[in-house]
């Protein structure tokens, strides 16, 4: 298992615009997602993960916001917040998140301690 610290951040459809001077069209993500993304994988390696799994992986994924209530519904999609976890992990616990065949996953509310844990197991 490991920790990643700080307000969850829900995974969100890249955007798309256009250059001005060429007219080229392109596409950008989310700063805060990428940061995110980023995190998460310095929390893995920092608990040790080194070996890509390349078979089936179960994951348990638990959110901790730093406020508000666990039931409020705008407090980002959990499946959102799932996806951000699996691509981020993508070619570093596993080769994609395709593996993934098994999550359990919830989000909660702890105030002073908002986080991310992350468990993930080999199915044999």
């Amino acid at each position: 298992m490991f920790v990643v610290p700080g307000e969850p951040v829900t995974w969100k459809r890249p955007k798309q615009g256009r250059n001005r001077s060429t007219g080229a069209v392109f596409r950008y993500s989310d700063k805060g997602q990428e940061l995110q993304k980023d995190r998460v994988r310095a929390a893995a390696r920092n608990a040790g993960i080194r070996k890509t799994i390349t078979g089936p992986v179960h994951l348990q994924l638990a959110f901790y916001r730093g406020h508000g209530k666990a039931t409020d519904l705008s407090a980002g999609d959990l499946d959102n917040l799932e996806k951000l976890v699996k691509d981020a992990l993508n070619r570093l616990a596993y080769v994609d998140d395709s593996q993934v065949v098994r999550v359990e996953k919830w989000k909660d509310v702890e105030p002073g301690n908002p986080r991310t844990e992350v468990t993930i197991w080999e199915i044999e």
